[in-house]
């Protein structure tokens, strides 16, 4: 997704053979503002661009449509968005909106305010989203989407630049505090526990994480040439720096599926790797 004078355009690649990708089809929603992030679920695709939450049906990736009426985030400009289920959350300030998109177009269901620090990231795992922030890594619990609470919450020491959440734990990384913490997240509804904390590389300034099973790619900011540091997660508790792969520049967001890593860089271009080689 990329920001246009027109508005948020949303672009799809087939990425089904990642030594050649493929442009499809683009759609430009006309907000006036350009996207920043954007969560796939189904046929659609959620995106925010200002303080609105487009909805862009993929149905057709060589023609993605209007998917309904977008949403409107009450705080403002939107930070952070994620879908689970029939449900998209948007962070903005320190408050997490939530929306049903039964129907295709987010109808907005409540704005819980009082998170700690201005959200940057949010994630979502079943009936509870994550929320990375200026400060802090809290846990919403959205069992009742129309009634959400604060669960638990901890500082981080530094702001959030990514998270992702897997099975029981959070893994979060800070550009300002060049590391990654993991937090256990088993109980909800109390402050996430600290499992291990890693430093990375002096040059990393790392802004961006993706998982499989078994490890996670970081991607870094600051090497001028672009860099990803792949850690061992097998072991939560003791995780450890196993390789790294250069980048033609610097990265922006990365996700691995399968053997396949794809990143992008700052040049608004999309990378793909084998992750299994690496």
């Amino acid at each position: 997704m990329t920001g246009t004078q027109a508005g948020s355009k949303v672009a799809v690649f087939d990425v089904s053979n990642p030594s050649s990708v493929a442009a499809m089809g683009t759609y430009t929603d006309a907000t006036g503002n350009g996207g920043n992030q954007m969560a796939v679920a189904g046929r659609n695709l959620y995106a925010i661009a200002g303080s609105t939450v487009a909805s862009v049906n993929i149905t057709n990736p060589n023609a993605p449509a209007s998917g309904g009426t977008n949403g409107t985030i009450t705080a403002g400009a939107g930070t952070g968005i994620a879908v689970s289920g029939k449900y998209v959350y948007a962070g903005s300030g320190t408050s997490i909106q939530s929306y049903d998109v039964s129907n295709g177009s987010p109808t907005s269901l409540q704005q819980l305010t009082g998170l700690t620090g201005n959200a940057t990231v949010v994630q979502a795992q079943g009936s509870y989203v994550y929320v990375g922030s200026s400060t802090n890594v809290t846990v919403v619990n959205a069992v009742n989407t129309a009634s959400m609470s604060i669960g638990g919450t901890v500082s981080y020491g530094s702001s959030v630049s990514d998270l992702k959440v897997q099975g029981r734990y959070v893994y979060a990384v800070s550009s300002a505090g060049n590391n990654l913490k993991i937090y256990d997240v088993k109980n909800p509804a109390v402050a996430p526990v600290l499992s291990a904390t890693l430093a990375m590389p002096t040059s990393c300034g790392p802004v961006a994480i993706s998982l499989n099973d078994r490890f996670a790619y970081i991607a870094c900011s600051n090497n001028t040439n672009g860099a990803i540091q792949i850690v061992s997660i097998v072991d939560p508790t003791a995780p450890t720096i196993v390789s790294y792969m250069n980048t033609p520049t610097a990265l922006k967001d990365l996700f691995v599926s399968g053997r396949y890593l794809y990143g992008l860089l700052n040049t608004c271009l999309l990378y793909t790797s084998d992750a299994a080689d690496e």
